[in-house]
């Protein structure tokens, strides 16, 4: 189709299907939210462990990962296991230190991966390997929340 205004040629590939009311997106349309969260058990040594944090299907999306545990630790770090899904922009790592001795109270110890944008062609896992106790510590649960929001 040849511009009017002269600056070249363009096509429409149609409205955005989305909401702007405030409400959920449907599934597929712009702003849809996706949110998983589990738990797992962590022993006292060291563990490394992988997990599926969810899954997204093909779109554009802007991600996160948080990961919290219920007991104070000698650390737990995250990232997406390897290799990293086509089209998954960053790691998605994070790292909480030893909290161990420290005061806090374990629901104040959280950690959020940078945030990623995933460029995806089908239904992708977001695996990610954990690591706890890096030097023996207390046995808990750790918790991962995988957030995610379409962006086109």
């Amino acid at each position: 189709m040849q511009s009017l205004c002269g600056i070249g040629e363009f096509s429409f590939r149609g409205p955005i299907r989305g909401v702007t009311n405030g409400s959920q997106a449907k599934p597929g349309e712009v702003g849809e939210y996706y949110l998983n969260q589990q738990e797992f058990p962590f022993t006292a040594t060291q563990q490394v462990l992988t997990v599926r944090a969810g899954m997204l299907t093909a779109g554009d999306w802007e991600c996160v990962a948080t990961v919290w545990a219920d007991v104070l630790t000698t650390g737990i770090s995250f990232q997406l296991a390897t290799p990293v899904p086509e089209g998954i922009m960053t790691g998605m790592g994070g790292a909480i230190i030893e909290t161990q001795g420290s005061g806090f109270d374990p629901e104040d110890v959280v950690v959020h991966s940078q945030p990623s944008a995933a460029f995806l062609k089908a239904l992708t896992p977001f695996d990610f390997t954990v690591r706890t106790n890096p030097s023996p510590g207390p046995a808990g649960n750790f918790f991962i929340a995988f957030q995610a929001r379409r962006m086109r």
